[in-house]
């Protein structure tokens, strides 16, 4: 791996230039295999299991429950696999058009959304319709399920609130498609829209606290909120306090990044006062949260990353547009581990048991570990 370092006004900025595939994965004739090796070193990705579906995942983020992970692409199916080796559990058809809505697990159930404008709980056990909620658009937005409420956005411009039996409490009408997954804190749900919005709702009644524009259309970037702050990313990334009272009707920016350089279409993540996206540019970016969003380093990948970073052992989890898996030290922004999947990558990576599960737009779900 070929790394340069420089330093900008005593901050570590790490761009990474070149980088050793450790080994290959693809899909041929005769299935899922492992092809290509070009030898291991320590932190090197590697493959756990690999199955196989009959349509291609974009921007879907498997879901993960005790024993099975759950994962949807564009056609009708969801899918449920053994945690441990990828053998299929159940499958349900949503029946319906194509949907990116990712599976949301929680207490035992799946809820998830249909391009038909169905919103589906699913028992994690068996696959079992334990309640639908018809509504009147296409819902590719993810639900999040907080304190016993799903909130899940849809294309005509609603947030509805429901309890985790399938009762509705409210809709709130944003007058634009909610296409990214809503965030909560204690007593809000802040969602972003496509008229470049984002929005804060009271959880109890549905009431629209404030709002701020800042023009730029959201497809699949979803607000983050820590620590009273929401942070969302697209041309800008915004931190906004996210504290402003009714009263005074509209959000209060902190801070705001326009010279990080490059359009983001994934969620950021935010941990120990840093945060991190992927953008179109190929980069990776660490920025400061603590203060004025300031530039700790960026990381370059090979192509374009549309899909959210994740936490994997204290390091970051990276997939880019190519099929580029990458670890990448917090500290740094040095790689420390990666590999190439023979198919490209929309779909975010989830985590779990020291396992990093991806689905690919070839229509096969890889998980990988790490040998160090």
């Amino acid at each position: 791996m070929n790394t340069d370092e420089t330093s900008s006004g005593g901050t570590l900025i790490a761009d990474t230039s070149g980088r050793t595939v450790n080994t290959g994965f693809g899909y041929g004739a005769e299935g899922y295999g492992d092809y290509g090796y070009s030898g291991f070193y320590e932190g090197s990705l590697t493959l756990s299991w690999s199955t196989t579906t009959d349509g291609r995942m974009q921007h879907s983020t498997p879901g993960v429950g005790q024993q099975s992970v759950f994962f949807a692409g564009l056609g009708s199916t969801v899918f449920a696999v053994d945690t441990e080796d990828g053998d299929l559990v159940w499958e349900f058809d949503r029946s319906g058009l194509l949907s990116d809505s990712s599976p949301t697990v929680h207490d035992g159930t799946v809820f998830i959304g249909s391009g038909g404008g169905t919103i589906y709980a699913l028992d994690t056990a068996d696959g079992s319709v334990q309640w639908t909620v018809d509504t009147d658009s296409a819902i590719v937005s993810t639900p999040t399920v907080s304190d016993g409420n799903v909130y899940v956005g849809s294309n005509d411009g609603a947030l509805r609130s429901l309890t985790t039996d399938g009762t509705v409490q409210w809709t709130a009408h944003l007058d634009a498609p909610v296409f990214a997954q809503p965030a909560v804190d204690s007593k809000r749900v802040y969602v972003t829209t496509h008229g470049g919005d984002i929005v804060a709702i009271e959880q109890d009644g549905g009431e629209e606290i404030w709002r701020y524009s800042t023009g730029t259309q959201f497809q699949d970037s979803s607000p983050v909120v820590d620590d009273g702050v929401v942070y969302v990313a697209g041309a800008v990334i915004h931190a906004i306090d996210a504290t402003a009272s009714a009263r005074e009707g509209q959000a209060v920016l902190r801070w705001q990044r326009e010279d990080f350089g490059g359009t983001v279409n994934s969620t950021p993540l935010v941990a120990a006062d840093r945060l991190y996206v992927g953008s179109l540019d190929s980069r990776v970016y660490a920025l400061d949260t603590s203060e004025d969003g300031t530039l700790l380093w960026t990381h370059q990948m090979e192509s374009a990353v549309v899909t959210d970073p994740a936490m994997y052992g204290g390091r970051l989890v990276v997939a880019s547009l190519d099929g580029t898996v990458a670890l990448i030290d917090v500290d740094s922004g040095l790689e420390s581990g990666s590999t190439v999947i023979d198919a490209s990558v929309r779909s975010s990576p989830a985590v779990y048991d020291e396992k990093i599960c991806l689905p690919t737009e070839a229509g096969f779900v890889v998980t990988l570990t790490t040998s160090g």
